[in-house]
């Protein structure tokens, strides 16, 4: 059956062959379909119109006049699946987000990749700040870690190590450091006119000063 042009239906009617319609189709009730439906175009639905999907309408794609939802509300979960490739873009085609099937997982910061998980672990592009981190295996830094609260290292198998020439420093001008040279150990304070000072406890619980190089002179006992 064929139709050219526009039609309304307001009453129940059923179609046993196939409907070939040109123009626009009106229809105030629902639209069951036992078979294929097909448009050469698209469909057009208005805000808080839904297209509902599974027998107990689990799954729901609308938008709200404001933002578009994929919702899924019945039981078990939304799965996406590509091959090879899932990939998540804003407006102007910028990349936000790319899962990679037997690969890694990206994500981006104003198109510029920041995060990407690796055959070893992740990878971080940039820099990384955390309220809290714990780090139960290795941690390999090849560049500079600032830390504004303290270290905790409670495993006691565990220890912090420095590469060779590598310094451990204080202070904001970072004038004041540990580090070895050769095997070496060098205590630095580069701070005009001030001290190393070794303190320890003082045998009822307070610490005391027993010597300190003075940075005018050379060797002081207390």
């Amino acid at each position: 059956m064929k139709w050219i042009g526009k039609h309304i239906f307001d009453l129940k009617s059923k179609f046993r062959n196939d409907v070939d319609i040109t123009g626009d189709v009106t229809i105030t009730g629902t639209l069951d379909v036992s078979g294929i439906s097909t448009s050469a175009t698209h469909f057009v639905l208005g805000d808080d119109d839904k297209i509902k999907l599974g027998n107990g309408d689990d799954l729901e794609i609308y938008h709200d006049g404001s933002n578009s939802y994929i919702s899924d509300t019945g039981t078990g979960s939304l799965v996406i699946k590509s091959s090879p490739i899932v990939e998540v873009k804003g407006a102007n085609d910028e990349n936000i987000a790319r899962f990679i099937e037997n690969g890694s997982v990206d994500l981006y910061y104003n198109n510029s990749l920041k995060f990407e998980t690796t055959g070893g672990g992740a990878l971080v592009i940039g820099e990384l700040e955390a309220t809290t981190l714990d780090i139960n295996g290795s941690s390999n830094i090849s560049g500079e870690a600032f830390f504004t609260s303290s270290i905790d290292v409670t495993n006691s198998s565990a220890s912090t190590r420095f590469r060779d020439g590598h310094k451990v420093h204080f202070n904001t001008a970072r004038t004041a450091s540990i580090y070895t040279s050769s095997d070496d150990l060098y205590i630095e304070n580069g701070v005009d006119d001030k001290d190393i000072i070794f303190r320890s406890d003082d045998g009822s619980g307070g610490l005391e000063t027993y010597f300190y190089l003075d940075g005018s002179q050379k060797f002081i006992i207390v």
